[in-house]
């Protein structure tokens, strides 16, 4: 086993830690929906192999998040969107809102260190509609109050007035304003776009069909939010590691950008 290969699997094993916006929201929007769907985040048998032609398995390495939380995250995530386009206009609100789908925290700390407010306004991103404001509140975290019982929610939201998933909708409503969505220890965290790259969000992708790719690692960092990795400064690293029955990347990024790596494999494993 090579140095980097010792290297990464003792990062993995022993830290385990906790997974740009396109042309137009729409592109956006339905290739993380398409991914979403696509079953690539499943629950899996690790020893198992990625097989040619379906998307590649792979899990996140949070030890405060299971693969089946995960999961349910994703899947709240890929739904149609239930937030009114215009009626939350704040990022406390847009939490609230939220909060009533799936657990959310505000990373209150990272805000503060980039003097952002809770009710920092992010109206310049809505959609055109005739709705009104919601009440803003002081909470720091809005995760599963005691009336919230977001697990028990209907599966069908009631309301879609611009036809966005769920997730699409928020990286609109974030757009522009140095905010990201993570998922961490089990819940949506909204958090600065310095802070996701330092949260070292570890995933493994099983890439058994894509071995023969000596390139992989070379187009994915010069071609998916190229100034976050390590090459060229940034936090984000992959690795390649190989044990007796799979092949795995290893990829520390942030959210967003764990997604898009996603769909690329998805894709040229078809």
């Amino acid at each position: 086993m090579t140095f980097w290969s010792r290297s990464i699997v003792a990062s993995v094993l022993a830290a385990l830690v906790s997974l740009s916006f396109t042309a137009t929201v729409n592109s956006q929007d339905r290739s993380i929906s398409q991914l979403l769907k696509s079953g690539s985040f499943q629950a899996v048998d690790h020893s198992k192999q990625s097989e040619r032609g379906k998307p590649i398995l792979s899990f996140p390495c949070d030890p405060l998040m299971s693969v089946e939380q995960e999961r349910q995250l994703l899947e709240t995530l890929s739904k149609p969107s239930p937030l009114k386009a215009n009626a939350i206009t704040t990022l406390n609100s847009l939490a609230q809102a939220l909060s009533e789908h799936c657990p959310v925290v505000i990373d209150r700390r990272s805000l503060d260190e980039y003097g952002m407010r809770i009710d920092m306004d992010l109206s310049k991103n809505l959609l055109l509609d005739n709705t009104s404001k919601e009440p803003v509140s002081n909470e720091q975290s809005v995760d599963q109050p005691a009336s919230n019982q977001w697990w028990a929610a209907a599966s069908e939201p009631t309301s879609n007035d611009h036809g966005l998933s769920l997730l699409g909708d928020l990286v609109q409503r974030l757009d522009g304003s140095d905010l990201e969505i993570v998922l961490y220890h089990s819940r949506v965290v909204i958090t600065t776009i310095e802070a996701a790259e330092e949260l070292n969000i570890v995933r493994m992708y099983e890439i058994s069909p894509l071995k023969g790719l000596d390139s992989l690692v070379d187009t994915i960092t010069q071609t998916f939010d190229p100034d976050r990795w390590e090459i060229l400064g940034g936090q984000a690293m992959m690795r390649r590691i190989s044990t007796d029955q799979n092949d795995w990347l290893i990829v520390s990024a942030p959210t967003m950008t764990q997604l898009k790596v996603q769909a690329f494999l998805n894709r040229i494993n078809q």
